[in-house]
């Protein structure tokens, strides 16, 4: 099983990600999450572990992925 994180601050744009993981041929393979910040992200992984695969906004409010 595969973590997927996807992080941005359009909640729309998070549901679309996840939907498009769901319509893949390995979509058994991952555990979607989805952040509409780059903390809660942080917050999550501090709690958690690791994402193996994050899909970031890079424009995403304060601290989207162009930041990280």
């Amino acid at each position: 099983m595969y973590t997927v994180a996807i992080v941005d601050d359009d909640p729309r744009q998070c549901d679309i990600l996840s939907e498009l993981v769901r319509a893949s041929p390995l979509a058994s393979l991952f555990e979607i999450a989805c952040f509409t910040s780059v903390d809660s992200l942080v917050h999550h992984q501090e709690a958690h572990g690791p994402a193996d695969i994050c899909v970031m906004g890079v424009e995403a409010g304060h601290g989207g992925g162009s930041v990280l």
